[in-house]
């Protein structure tokens, strides 16, 4: 992850599309289980399996799932050579199939082998040099007709729009079905520390996607001020508005945010903010993190500390409050990278998730 942060560059997206780069590390991945096989066409499909799985595995995340590719019947060379799937496992919601079409096909190929306990069907068009992943449409299920040709014609997949709902639909049925019984009160006081465990994914939003606890920052500022106008106060929010990096953020660039409480009590409650921005060079990102006081506070915790961790969870950025208006990182990374956010103030900390 650099920490740099280099001038910014206008991204216009195609958001009718979801397109996923291709990178050197995918094909790695794929060229490792394409040497287990020694059948050229096998190898051949497996490699764009593989790919497939990963581009899907990115989108899912992008909109707020957690896939697991160890729990794919695709990710086991020992099944690769005994089925032709493409699976991609999302918890708490079950099995998809990713379903490779290369350029110049009206139809979509799918597996025979892929019809058991699959909870919906994604067409992924390669390009011709595999450098990019084209998501074009899902289908939730496979019609007798269908199964029957091996392929589905691309008139019949259905918007990508659709799946966020479709999949959290079956989540919500999921859940419930798992909720036997309530979980017992805590009755310990003291530091805590929580995850959120969901991943946000910030190349995803740049393609619009809001991920699950998250919120555009007008939405934000709207909460902000209704909260002090009920209470009689006026709160100018001057941070995020006028930051001493303002001439690096462009007019294109995307934030989200959310509240975070550490502690018991409402006046602990704190405003966390995110931004993405493409760099002019390359395919990093930009990245800002920034953390501001919330309720009647005018400053931050004396003691609260904010620190942005690699993928290993070591600490590459860290600061502390110091009774600051406010804290800002500003970096920049590779897409596919992850890295973590930690926020704590007094042993009390919450840990946020992210992928470029």
């Amino acid at each position: 992850m650099d920490s740099s942060f280099p001038a910014m560059t206008n991204l216009q997206p195609d958001i009718s599309v979801f397109t996923v780069p291709i990178t050197e590390a995918n094909h790695q991945v794929a060229q490792r289980f394409y040497v287990h096989h020694s059948d050229h066409e096998l190898s051949k499909q497996v490699y764009l399996n593989t790919l497939s799985v990963q581009a899907v595995c990115f989108y899912i995340t992008c909109i707020g799932f957690k896939p697991d590719l160890n729990q794919g019947l695709s990710w086991e060379p020992t099944l690769q050579a005994l089925m032709n799937v493409a699976d991609v496992w999302v918890d708490d919601v079950g099995r998809l199939e990713c379903c490779p079409v290369l350029p110049g096909m009206d139809a979509v190929p799918v597996s025979t082998q892929a019809t058991a306990d699959r909870i919906g069907y994604l067409a992924v068009r390669l390009n011709a040099d595999l450098t990019e992943a084209e998501l074009l449409g899902f289908v939730p299920s496979l019609q007798d007709e269908w199964i029957e040709m091996e392929q589905v014609p691309l008139a019949e997949w259905r918007s990508l729009n659709e799946l966020p709902k479709h999949l959290a639909t079956l989540q919500s049925a999921s859940s419930m079905k798992n909720e036997t019984e309530a979980k017992p009160p805590s009755t310990t006081q003291g530091p805590w520390s929580e995850s959120t465990g969901a991943i946000a994914c910030l190349s995803g939003w740049l393609n619009n996607p809001i991920n699950k606890g998250w919120q555009a920052l007008d939405t934000i500022m709207e909460q902000v001020q209704q909260k002090h106008q009920a209470n009689g106060l006026a709160y100018g929010f001057r941070q995020p508005l006028s930051s001493p990096h303002s001439h690096l953020i462009s007019s294109d660039s995307v934030k989200r945010g959310k509240f975070l409480t550490l502690g018991e009590q409402a006046r602990d409650e704190l405003l966390f903010i995110v931004g993405v921005n493409p760099s002019p060079v390359g395919s990093e990102l930009n990245i800002t993190v920034e953390v501001y006081p919330f309720e009647t506070q005018l400053y931050l915790p004396q003691t609260i500390q904010l620190a942005v961790m690699d993928e290993t969870g070591k600490a590459v950025l860290q600061a502390q409050g110091g009774n600051s208006e406010g804290l800002e990182f500003h970096f920049s990374g590779e897409p596919g990278e992850r890295f973590s956010v930690k926020v704590s103030v007094e042993g009390h900390q919450i840990i946020e998730q992210f992928q470029i």
